[in-house]
């Protein structure tokens, strides 16, 4: 156990040198979203969504009308094995209140990103908060 214990601290060295040294990628996209009619209580609502989503809510702009999501990788796997990754959802009422504006920066290393996954994850997050603005 004393073994591993010493060893633990140089394998998180190593891992994180892997992971400052690896190619990294970023991607991002962005779409707009139109709603039946103008929304209301959208700050509130569009937090709900990112939360349910698994997102954490990292930014608020009531008088703009946004919400900032964040997720990140956990430390677990940037120390153990150099993996890294960042994600940042915006969404935006845009003046008038019916058109949503939704944008995505994604990075990371080690296949942990991708085109396909930064157009997926916001297709996802458009789907479920058009569910709940168009009601």
């Amino acid at each position: 156990m004393r073994k591993i214990i010493v060893l633990l601290p140089f394998l998180a060295l190593s891992a994180c040198a892997v992971g400052l040294y690896s190619n990294q990628n970023s991607y991002d996209t962005s779409q707009t979203m139109a709603l039946r009619r103008p929304a209301t209580s959208f700050v509130e609502v569009a937090s709900e969504v990112g939360r349910s989503l698994g997102y954490k809510v990292s930014g608020v702009d009531p008088r703009g009308q946004s919400v900032r999501f964040s997720a990140n990788s956990s430390m677990a796997s940037t120390l153990l094995i150099g993996k890294m990754k960042t994600l940042n959802v915006t969404a935006a009422l845009q003046p008038g209140g019916r058109e949503v504006k939704l944008s995505i920066m994604m990075a990371g290393n080690m296949g942990s990103t991708s085109q396909a996954k930064a157009t997926r994850i916001l297709d996802e997050f458009r789907e479920a908060l058009e569910a709940r603005l168009n009601r």
